[in-house]
């Protein structure tokens, strides 16, 4: 029996360190974690459609199918609700449907950021009526608040891709068909990254050095004259700075491009400007239909594949093991990232595309080799089938 003592505490202190002690416990106990057992009303709420394709036209067709699949055809769920929003760039309007989300009695945020930073609002939103929250792509972490779970691809491996790419330019350089023209050393070179506050973009560069810092870079073979990242990942802005880029140095020769939304208007700007096919080797990630394009006609240099496929899966399985009151997909463990404190999995089904004929056979992301070379000969068909998903959900 819990007595107090008034001589050996005052009373009116005991009575709050009880009271302190009460609310401790009652923080810490189960029922007040967020939770996703028997939710049927899910909202996913994915960040744009302009920059890059993928979103509309393969993360949320994905995503829908295989959330289906798991929770009405193997948990017999009667009445499930999936609601879907698209924020189109702006963090404002995220932070908006999901409160409309939650108001229409969303249980589960399948939430993939337009703004990482301005996302944890949402995720303090949810917490607060214990709904759980799936960072979805980009993780949401600021240090104090961080999204429950987060699934992605590896993005320091899409950048390893990109770099290495960029080795492979410097084979051959004596060659007087080389199709980058570049020099022994001195090559000049530009970084446009995504959003500084989006984790990817510091992962993508990452990966990226960790291939071309000290053989290249370190060694003057590259010669970085200009590193940027582009404030929510701005196609047009993207656009500005490599012509700001091109007025302070001449004769670019590489331009390593974060992903294929920039890429593209940076490459309908070249045009403008009177550049040429191959007159600078420009990289992507996406796999997005015009970044394909550009590629065939050999504007583009090459571009990073990720199989939506996969992430939608390890999505959905996680949904179904939420909505059965487990906090983690049977037989699979979460991986401790630095970065976030989110439990994490992470997705390895990434692959190059680019147009030169290195002797590779074209490949799925199923394939033991990560490589996919098109002889350009090939229609463009073809290299845009390389991009889409594989094995479409049943």
């Amino acid at each position: 029996m819990f007595r107090l003592n008034p001589f050996s505490f005052p009373v009116q202190a005991i009575l709050a360190l009880f009271l302190a002690l009460l609310t401790l416990i009652g923080g810490c106990s189960p029922s007040n974690q967020p939770s996703a057992k028997g939710c049927n009303k899910i909202a996913i709420l994915l960040p744009e459609t302009g920059p890059a394709a993928r979103w509309e036209l393969s993360d949320r067709p994905e995503l829908e199918r295989r959330i289906a699949q798991k929770l009405i055809k193997n948990n017999n769920v009667k009445d499930l609700t999936l609601l879907y929003f698209n924020a189109n760039g702006d963090p404002q309007k995220q932070f908006q449907q999901a409160n409309r989300a939650i108001e229409q009695g969303a249980c589960l945020l399948i939430l993939g950021p337009s703004s990482s930073s301005d996302a944890t609002e949402i995720v303090k939103k949810a917490s607060e009526k214990q709904i759980p929250v799936i960072a979805y792509d980009r993780a949401i972490d600021n240090g104090n608040i961080y999204a429950d779970y987060y699934i992605s691809f590896d993005s320091k491996y899409v950048g390893q891709k990109q770099g290495e790419y960029i080795k492979d330019q410097f084979v051959n350089l004596d060659n007087k068909n080389h199709r980058y023209e570049l020099k022994p050393d001195g090559n000049k070179f530009v970084m446009i990254n995504g959003d500084k506050n989006d984790p990817n973009s510091k992962l993508l560069a990452e990966g990226l050095k960790s291939i071309l810092q000290t053989e290249y870079i370190d060694t003057n073979r590259l010669n970085l004259v200009e590193e940027t990242n582009i404030q929510g990942w701005d196609a047009e802005k993207a656009a500005d700075k490599i012509q700001e880029v091109l007025t302070k140095y001449s004769e670019i020769k590489i331009a390593w491009v974060a992903n294929d939304g920039m890429a593209n208007k940076i490459i309908e700007k070249l045009v403008k400007l009177g550049y040429k096919p191959d007159q600078i080797l420009i990289t992507g990630q996406d796999g997005t239909d015009g970044s394909i394009d550009k590629i065939a006609d050999q504007w583009q240099s090459m571009t990073v594949c990720k199989d939506s496929n996969d992430l939608a899966e390890k999505t959905a399985l996680l949904v179904e093991a939420l909505f059965q009151g487990k906090t983690e997909i049977p037989n699979t463990k979460f991986e401790k990232l630095d970065f976030t404190k989110s439990k994490s999995l992470i997705s390895k089904a990434i692959y190059s595309v680019n147009l030169e004929n290195s002797g590779v056979p074209p490949v799925t992301p199923d394939s033991s080799n990560d490589q996919v070379s098109i002889d350009k000969k090939n229609k463009i068909e073809k290299l845009k089938k390389t991009c889409s998903p594989q094995n479409p959900s049943q």
